[in-house]
């Protein structure tokens, strides 16, 4: 939700929905709905989504632990495109700070597609790893289309 003093801003809601399975101890899959409300307008599911990742090296066996990250989203409203988005997410724990880099490629695919976009995220946390990837693009993702 957002708290912003422009009234066209203020009370912006995304909410992502999400089931998700380790299909092997390499692979997981996940289904979302996203649902969001926008000021002065109704809750309404925005996107049906299913994400991949697969984990190239075992966390922590290695120098660098890395993953590949797949995405296909379809929107609900025929306005809008479907978007694939693939992605390399690589982390490194040193000195107690956990370093991750993401990279992102996401392309609208249909009708209303436009050209493709990509993105950066990297991050440095003073925390320790958790034994997935964190899924720091997700920040980004949900202020898609939003200013």
């Amino acid at each position: 939700m957002t708290f912003d003093k422009r009234a066209d801003k203020n009370h912006d809601i995304s909410s992502p929905v999400e089931v998700s399975v380790g299909l092997l101890p390499f692979w997981k899959l996940e289904l979302e709905g996203e649902i969001e409300r926008h000021p002065g307008e109704n809750t309404q599911w925005e996107a049906t989504t299913i994400e991949n990742y697969f984990m190239l090296t075992e966390p922590g066996k290695y120098w660098l632990d890395v993953a590949l990250f797949a995405e296909f989203a379809r929107a609900t409203n025929h306005e809008e495109p479907n978007t694939v988005e693939l992605g390399l997410l690589m982390r490194k724990e040193h000195m107690n700070w956990l370093h991750t880099l993401n990279l992102f490629w996401e392309k609208p695919v249909g009708s209303k597609a436009e050209p493709i976009r990509h993105r950066v995220l990297c991050l440095a946390e003073p925390i320790p790893p958790e034994p997935v990837f964190p899924a720091g693009h997700r920040v980004l993702r949900r202020n898609r289309g939003r200013q």
